[in-house]
């Protein structure tokens, strides 16, 4: 079969990604003032990569012998393809139910994959396309695919049991990067990289507004370090690529496995360089220095608010705010560089409380800060509270970077403001300023 993931986003001018929050995707605008602008310009212009599950998608449909394929836009030419597969996002969905419509009316067979049409498929289905719940990779890899079969798939197909992570092929970047090489250069020019996954599953109680787990699940699952390695020495090998962003939801999570993975990595000899987003509760500082001592150039950490009680209502679990800074800090002492990312107008958050946030970003000083906006999305046990408060019926306006409910205290405009306060706060501080010229420096070119 000759197989089309056609990933299509609307054109914006700033990045929309698929593959973050959990998969169901956000719009990164920043803000509208002049350093809104200049990040969402910036971002757009460095950092970039496909869901990665419709990665891992292509090389097992590819293993399988099928003809596979990936565009972000509509072909030219429709009939050679034999089945569309969509990668769904919240961010992408008006433009995504378009494409379906265009490509119904041609009678193409369509699959629509990832956690957004999985908790929404009647969105979907209505116009005709079937959904495949869960994790797709465990669908097309259990699965035995042919011509006759698809065309009796329809409705919600129900995922398969979870294969191991290890039996999975690996994800065909090489076909990604012949025509959209992945980014992310932050803080080296031209940075390529491989988005890749150690474990999966989130256990953590902001679950209750957050999407990873509607996917992932909430068990923890790992993958066999030295396949690891192994994958990283294969993009080395073939594509060139050192640079590695792990997209586990809280890497470190399990202390033995990350160990064992830095030794793994440590005792190879290959030099590599990666990323981790994680909770500061998993990390220790002799961890720390066995991350960066396997290659960690980076760690990404929820702070989320300044304020206890605003986090304790929206079921937010993290350490004390002195021991946040502490801990950052220490980190910084090692030269790992920091992402920090908070989040503005929670239920329970006032302009003050905002504003004391933003001046607590500013204290900490990290490398990169990150400010998006609480967002109750269908599918979490949140949004149950929010639907009739919902201010737009546009599934696309759910950025998190945008109010989109009536909130007990803060206005839209509200929000806008205090986000532009923050970011220019944070990124036209002296210190800060400092800082990043001196980072652009601190990895080889």
């Amino acid at each position: 079969m000759r197989i089309l993931i056609l990933d299509i986003y609307p054109k914006k001018p700033y990045r929309i990604s698929k593959d973050n929050n959990g998969g169901y995707g956000s719009s990164n605008r920043y803000g509208s003032n002049m350093v809104g602008k200049a990040i969402n310009w910036f971002i757009k212009k460095n950092v970039d990569w496909p869901p990665l599950s419709s990665v891992h998608v292509l090389g097992i449909l590819r293993s399988k012998g099928h003809e596979v394929f990936y565009k972000r836009e509509l072909p030219d030419f429709l009939d050679k393809y034999d089945l569309f597969v969509i990668p769904s996002s919240i961010v992408c969905h008006e433009s995504e139910i378009n494409l379906i419509k265009k490509l119904k009316s041609l009678n193409k067979k369509i699959a629509v994959i990832g956690p957004f049409a999985s908790s929404n498929p009647d969105l979907y289905i209505k116009e005709g396309a079937f959904v495949i719940k869960g994790e797709p990779e465990m669908f097309f890899f259990n699965e035995d695919i042919n011509l006759k079969k698809i065309q009796n798939l329809k409705g919600v197909i129900d995922n398969f049991a979870l294969s191991p992570l290890d039996d999975l092929p690996l994800p065909a970047w090489d076909i990604i990067y012949k025509n959209y090489p992945t980014m992310f250069s932050l803080l080296k020019n031209k940075q390529k990289m491989i988005p890749l996954l150690a474990t999966r599953g989130c256990p953590y109680s902001c679950r209750f507004y957050c999407t990873y787990p509607l996917q992932q699940g909430i068990k923890v699952r790992q993958r066999n370090p030295s396949l690891i390695l192994n994958e990283m020495k294969h993009w080395q090998s073939t594509l060139g690529v050192n640079f590695f962003i792990f997209r586990d939801p809280v890497f470190s999570i399990n202390k033995k496995h990350t160990l064992e993975l830095c030794e793994t990595l440590i005792n190879s000899n290959q030099k590599f360089q990666f990323v981790i987003e994680t909770h500061l509760n998993n990390l220790d500082i002799e961890l720390v220095k066995k991350l960066k001592a396997a290659g960690m150039v980076m760690v990404k950490v929820g702070v989320e608010s300044a304020m206890k009680d605003v986090k304790k209502d929206a079921n937010r679990f993290s350490i004390d705010e002195d021991d946040t800074f502490n801990k950052i800090k220490e980190i910084e002492s090692l030269d790992i560089h920091v992402t920090t990312m908070f989040i503005l107008g929670y239920p329970k958050d006032t302009i003050e409380t905002c504003k004391a946030t933003i001046e607590y970003a500013k204290q900490i000083n990290s490398i990169v800060t990150q400010f998006t906006v609480f967002t109750p999305y269908p599918g979490t046990p949140a949004f149950n509270g929010y639907k009739e408060k919902i201010l737009t019926n546009k599934y696309e306006d759910f950025t998190m970077y945008d109010l989109i409910f009536r909130h007990n205290n803060l206005s839209k405009e509200d929000i806008e403001k205090l986000k532009n306060e923050a970011y220019q706060k944070c990124y036209l501080n002296p210190k800060w300023i400092k800082k990043y010229i001196k980072a652009r420096s601190s990895l080889p070119h």
